[in-house]
């Protein structure tokens, strides 16, 4: 059985994706960091709506959180990190 996360780690895990993916959007193409750019608004809208849905929600945000690391990593043209990894 898998475990799944509380709100509060899936929040830790979106924040941290974020701040991995600011500080990398220097090393990728511009036409990357326009999509950067949209992809942060949708992420700082989930955050938002986190207040009102509860633990719920906190599969899908632990979910968007790896989501964003695999852009970064796709970006940078590394391979991906597998999910045990990532799931620290």
């Amino acid at each position: 059985m898998i475990k799944q996360p509380t709100l509060s780690k899936a929040r830790e895990d979106l924040a941290k994706a974020r701040d991995e993916a600011r500080r990398t959007i220097q090393l990728i193409s511009s036409e990357a960091r326009q999509k950067w750019k949209g992809f942060e608004l949708k992420v700082g809208r989930i955050e938002l709506s986190l207040n009102q849905r509860g633990e719920a929600s906190a599969a899908k945000v632990h979910e968007i959180a790896h989501t964003v690391r695999q852009f970064v990593q796709r970006q940078l043209g590394k391979p991906e990190a597998s999910q045990a990894t990532q799931k620290s």
